[in-house]
């Protein structure tokens, strides 16, 4: 007899994870069982998933060197002409220099990773993770939530942080 994993064991003692499963694997999400189970739990999933999913798509892939195209052209979303023009210098730069620009892959790789996953914890952890100081007396903070299709506000999501962890799903 072999052992059954906890996906499998939910799959057969809880059918209708199925369908929703489905829906997670098509967006490429690692153990989609896991996260059909807490839709089904209440937990504001379907939300989470898509802004991860969307913010997931701000890193490249490991064999994704199209940014480099994007930089040359100033076909990114930057609205600092100089700024623009000044990272397509850098990679001129580099290629006179000899050096093959997929070779930086991975270092844009750890930007992107860093800049979603600072602003992911951001928004989990509120202005006390950024250590601002706030005006003598007031006090702020934040929080994301989902907001169900009557436009009622529903659970709050967190823990974004703990899907950027620079690995690839």
């Amino acid at each position: 007899m072999t052992k059954k994993t906890y996906e499998e064991y939910l799959l057969q003692t809880k059918p209708e994870l199925v369908e929703l499963a489905k829906y997670y694997a098509d967006l490429g999400m690692s153990a989609p069982v896991l996260w059909a189970e807490a839709e089904t739990k209440g937990d504001p999933t379907v939300a989470t998933c898509l802004f991860t999913y969307v913010l997931g798509k701000e890193i490249n892939k490991a064999d994704d060197h199209g940014w480099i195209a994007a930089v040359k052209g100033g076909d990114i979303n930057v609205d600092s002409e100089s700024l623009c023009t000044e990272a397509a210098d850098a990679l001129l730069h580099a290629e006179k220099c000899g050096i093959d620009l997929t070779r930086l892959t991975p270092l844009v790789r750890a930007i992107q990773t860093q800049c979603v996953k600072n602003f992911v914890s951001a928004l989990d952890e509120g202005p006390e993770l950024l250590c601002l100081p706030l005006p003598e007396g007031r006090e702020v903070s934040w929080q994301l939530y989902e907001v169900k299709k009557d436009e009622s506000i529903g659970n709050p999501i967190s823990g974004l942080h703990n899907f950027f962890d620079g690995e690839e799903s």
